[in-house]
C-alpha cells in the first residue's frame, strides 16, 4: 500500500492561503490558466505531476502507477502551501488535483479507488474552476489520447463533482475570458 504525504490543510501560519484548483481533462488550457494566474497573482503554483511523470518516463502511467501520480501531486501542492506561507500570498494555485487522477484512473482502467482520496483533497480546496473542454485539441506526441477521450474525462470530473456536491465553476471560451472569469472568482 503506497503511503500518501497528507493532504495539505490550512494552519495558523498561513490561514489566508486559499486552495485554487483547476481541473480540466487533457487540453483544456489548465496549465495556460493556472501559469497566467500565478504570474498575474504572484502566487504559488502546484504545477501538474501527471505532466511531469508523463515527460519524464515518456508514457502514461499504468494503473499501479495512478498512485505514484497522485502522491506526487500532494507533495507539490503541499511545496506551494509552504511558499503562500513564505511569501504571505492569498491563493495556491493546483493546475491538476488528485481528483484529476481519481478521473483518469475510472477512465482507462475503470478503477474508482482514488476518488474518495480526490474527494478529500478536493473539499479542502476554497475555489474549484473546471475549465470545459471547447478549445481546440492539439496533438501533444503520443501522451494524449484525443478529443474524444478529452469529452469523457470531463464528463466523468463532472460526474464525481456533482455526486459529491462540491461547489464548481465550470469556465469557457478563449484563454483571456477563462483568465478575466477566473479572476472575478478569485477576489
Amino acid at each position: 500500500m503506497t503511503a500518501y504525504p497528507s493532504i495539505p490543510q490550512p494552519s495558523p501560519a498561513h490561514s489566508t492561503a486559499q486552495l485554487a484548483l483547476v481541473l480540466g481533462a487533457e487540453c483544456s488550457g489548465k496549465t495556460t490558466l493556472c501559469e497566467a494566474l500565478a504570474n498575474h497573482l504572484a502566487a504559488p503554483l502546484a504545477q501538474e505531476y501527471l505532466r511531469m511523470w508523463c515527460e519524464r518516463e515518456g508514457r502514461t502511467p499504468n494503473r499501479h502507477e495512478q498512485r505514484q501520480v497522485v502522491a506526487g501531486q500532494l507533495i507539490l501542492t503541499r511545496a506551494a502551501h509552504r511558499q503562500a506561507r513564505a511569501a504571505r500570498t492569498r491563493w495556491v494555485l493546483s493546475d491538476g488535483a488528485p481528483l484529476l487522477t481519481a478521473a483518469y484512473s475510472i477512465e482507462y482502467f475503470n478503477d474508482d479507488s482514488l476518488v474518495e482520496l480526490g474527494l478529500r483533497h478536493a473539499r479542502r480546496a476554497a475555489r474549484i474552476v473546471l475549465l470545459d473542454p471547447d478549445i481546440a485539441w492539439r496533438a501533444d506526441g503520443r501522451l494524449r489520447d484525443g478529443p474524444a477521450r478529452r469529452r469523457s474525462v470531463h464528463g466523468i470530473l463532472v460526474d464525481l463533482l456533482q455526486r459529491a456536491e462540491l461547489a464548481h465553476h465550470t469556465l469557457a471560451g478563449t484563454p483571456a475570458a477563462r483568465m478575466r472569469d477566473c479572476l472575478a472568482l478569485l477576489r
